[in-house]
């Protein structure tokens, strides 16, 4: 646990891998971190820093608020609208079977933080709907306990 806290406990994805990296070294090739580097290194770089940002939100944030939030992440990569990623990952898993996926933007340094926070805006369509949770009765949980459910 404390390999995992050390290096997932850093700010950025660019950070989490070179703590990994230097675990491995340390730790003569840890075979779990390799194959967790291995496969963040084959991740969409895109999808990588929008998982580290909704990780770090949802933190500080009720559950309603948490879905809410990767509900406008969900449509946002439905829409193609910002990047094809999901879609290529597909391609290249499912369809195709090539395992080749030509992520845009290609790496992380490439994907700016504009980018990231274009997933987390709702969706420019007239069409789309905010999230809306139905109130759930529960009137015998402390408030505290609400929130949190």
């Amino acid at each position: 646990m404390e390999i995992i806290n050390k290096c997932f406990s850093n700010n950025t994805v660019e950070e989490i891998l070179l703590a990994q990296e230097k675990e491995i070294i340390e730790h003569d090739g840890v075979r779990w971190m390799s194959e967790a580097m291995k496969s963040m290194k084959a991740a969409s770089p895109t999808s990588l820093k929008i998982c580290l940002r909704s990780i770090k939100e949802g933190r500080k944030q009720t559950l309603e608020q948490c879905f809410a939030r990767e509900y406008i992440i969900l449509s946002n990569i439905m829409q193609r609208s910002i990047s094809n990623d999901f879609y290529e990952g597909t391609r290249a898993k499912l369809i195709d079977k090539d395992n080749k996926p030509k992520w845009e933007p290609p790496n992380l340094q490439s994907v700016g933080k504009e980018m990231v926070n274009r997933y987390f805006t709702e969706v420019d369509d007239p069409h789309w709907e905010v999230l809306r949770l139905p109130h759930r009765g529960l009137p015998n949980l402390p408030v505290a306990l609400k929130s949190k459910i």
